[in-house]
């Protein structure tokens, strides 16, 4: 098997070894074998000003799950959480974009945590990284593997969950943003890694890929036989909760085209109220 490929959504990761898409892009995910995402609450701030946050979250869920139904493996990097009421009541955020509704992500922080089972998982993660990391979030579901847990109260901080054909991982957010891994070029004033922090991303690229080979290792399952496959042995309900998340898919895809054509409305007619007072060029080109 060749290198691993990677696509890092959200975060910075040191060095060039690791191609970096902005979370406003609307880039495909199933080009690389690994994801990293990290749901900047501060990106989803710029995307509310600009009316375009549940289009970017309808992208992102899409893509995750999308990606993860062709088998690769997703870390989500729990980075500080942002919550909002929008209009409809319900009670939006950051972490809207991921796709499970059977997660909660409590919006705590702490600076204990111990090992829970099968933290020789991230084994490589914890000895390079347990100084870089902060935990922000706590999670509340059903998850494969528990890895790390609050001191008090045994809540999740870190944990694996697969879904469909793939893996997600949670871990806490790392932080490379301090003057041990970044300096200003004084001439330019643009931000650069430091010598540490090239080798640190190495690191933890090197890492990753070995939670990827750890997690499909521990987490794989004898192949079915071909008759489990076949439409006549499927059970009435298996069938029936098909059906449902069917049903549930395209409402979603339906609703996601809806806030689309919205979204490009809602655009249109800010456009036609800067006219009411626009003066000169603008008012030029639009006559």
């Amino acid at each position: 098997m060749g290198r691993k490929t990677f696509l890092s959504v959200g975060f910075d990761f040191p060095g060039d070894g690791v191609e970096k898409v902005d979370l406003l892009s609307d880039r495909s995910l199933l080009d690389a074998d690994i994801v990293v995402f990290r749901p900047d609450k501060y990106v989803f701030r710029v995307s509310a000003a600009t009316s375009k946050t549940e289009s970017l979250i309808w992208h992102w869920r899409g893509e995750l799950r999308q990606a993860l139904e062709h088998g690769k493996t997703v870390i989500v990097l729990l980075c500080e959480g942002d919550e909002k009421d929008v209009l409809n009541g319900v009670l939006d955020s950051n972490y809207s974009a991921i796709p499970f509704v059977d997660v909660e992500f409590i919006f705590k922080e702490t600076k204990s945590h111990r090992p829970n089972q099968n933290t020789r998982v991230i084994d490589q993660f914890m000895k390079h990284f347990q100084s870089n990391f902060s935990v922000h979030v706590y999670l509340e579901g059903q998850f494969d593997l528990t890895l790390l847990t609050t001191k008090t109260g045994g809540k999740a901080i870190a944990a694996i969950k697969k879904y469909k054909a793939g893996t997600v991982v949670f871990l806490p957010d790392i932080d490379f943003n301090t003057d041990e891994f970044v300096f200003e070029n004084l001439d330019t004033g643009d931000m650069l890694w430091t010598e540490k922090a090239e080798k640190y991303g190495k690191l933890l690229e090197s890492t990753i890929i070995e939670i990827d080979n750890n997690i499909r290792a521990s987490l794989e399952r004898s192949p079915a036989p071909d008759w489990v496959q076949e439409t006549m042995f499927i059970l009435a309900k298996e069938a029936e909760i098909q059906v449902r998340i069917d049903k549930l898919q395209t409402q979603i895809d339906a609703k996601r085209h809806q806030i689309d054509a919205l979204s490009e409305r809602l655009n249109e007619e800010g456009s036609l109220r800067r006219l009411l007072y626009s003066t000169g060029k603008e008012l030029e080109d639009t006559v």
